[in-house]
């Protein structure tokens, strides 16, 4: 018995016999086979480490472990797995990746629980609590997870607070703030020119040639830095301004008779020395028209003793309010001022 153990040979080349790979026959008349610790490449082995374990870099059928092979490999000798070391898993787990490490189950969406189950696969539930996202459009804001999804929350403001502008949102880009042709910038000022500027709204600029009415008929008015300015010119204007007295009402009602006769009376006499005043002025007489206006000016002290009485009366068809009162007296104070002051 010249063979293994003294038993029968399995194989015999005589010379040929040999521990090399390949070799028909092994120098102790064995047949060579997986797990003797040669390697025979022509008969379909990778690797032999004389063993039959699946767990090292050599599986038991002499075939280097690889990732994705179904076999495990978790010897320090393994390199199938990730980085070059022993595989996590292989195929007998469902979260495996081809690298054999764990499976990365992130689905990229913010509005989910990520997770790995190795008997059923990759979890991706809704995350609990509503938490913030971004869905990627720029017209919503205070966005939030709903059921797993991002949803929009309330529209985003697009007012840039210019009323030239027409303000938009585009779901590709965000705001959008065009010019608005359509929009008035008239600030009611008949002295300024409005107009509209894209960069900074509505603009006001002073237009002097521009022309103005200040809703006063005893004034003259023309517009001066913006503003409708109204000057009494002129003893016409004067003689306006005076018949102001005639057109008085005290609590919406027309004075007492007595005293609205008295008032016109006066108004009248004035309005003739003005007159007086303005041809001795056109014929270069200042002291003729000097007198003419002091006699006009006294003519209307008259006026605030009437109104006195008439506050003070008790005849209630001749009594007027304190108000009223002031108020004749005022506008005899201007009509005084403006006769003692406006040059022809």
């Amino acid at each position: 018995m010249s063979g293994p153990g003294g038993g029968p040979e399995e194989c015999d080349e005589g010379t040929a016999n040999s521990d090399e790979p390949n070799a028909p026959c092994r120098s102790d008349c064995t047949a060579p086979r997986c797990g003797d610790g040669i390697t025979d490449d022509e008969s379909g082995e990778a690797c032999d480490d004389a063993n039959d374990s699946d767990s090292d870099a050599c599986l038991g059928i002499c075939r280097a472990a690889a990732c994705g092979d179904g076999v495990l490999c978790t010897a320090p000798a393994c390199v199938s797995g990730p980085g070059g070391g022993p595989e996590v898993c292989d195929g007998l787990l469902t979260c495996c990746l081809s690298t054999c490490g764990p499976r990365n189950c992130d689905d990229a969406n913010p509005c989910t629980i990520d997770s790995c189950n190795p008997a059923t696969g990759c979890t991706n539930g809704p995350a609990a609590g509503n938490p913030a996202c971004d869905d990627g459009d720029p017209c919503t804001t205070a966005d939030r997870c709903v059921a797993g999804r991002c949803s929009g929350g309330a529209a985003v403001s697009c007012d840039d607070g210019n009323p030239c502008t027409a303000d938009a949102c585009n779901p590709g880009s965000g705001c959008v703030h065009s010019v608005d042709a359509t929009v008035s910038c008239d600030d009611g000022n008949p002295c300024t020119a409005d107009a509209c500027d894209a960069s900074s709204g509505c603009v006001h600029s002073v237009d002097a040639t521009a022309t103005c009415e200040d809703g006063d008929r005893c004034t003259t008015d023309r517009c001066i830095q913006g503003n409708c300015v109204g000057t009494t010119a002129g003893m016409e204007g004067i003689g306006c301004k005076v018949g102001r007295l005639l057109g008085v009402q005290c609590e919406g009602a027309p004075l007492p008779t007595n005293l609205a006769k008295a008032i016109s009376k006066k108004v009248a006499k004035v309005g003739k020395l003005l007159e007086k005043a303005a041809n001795a002025a056109a014929t270069g007489n200042a002291a003729k028209e000097q007198k003419l206006r002091q006699k006009a000016a006294k003519q209307l002290d008259a006026i605030p003793r009437k109104t006195a009485k008439a506050v003070k009366t008790k005849k209630a068809s001749r009594r007027i309010s304190a108000q009223c009162g002031a108020t004749i007296d005022a506008l005899v104070q201007e009509n005084q001022q403006l006769i003692g002051v406006v040059l022809f």
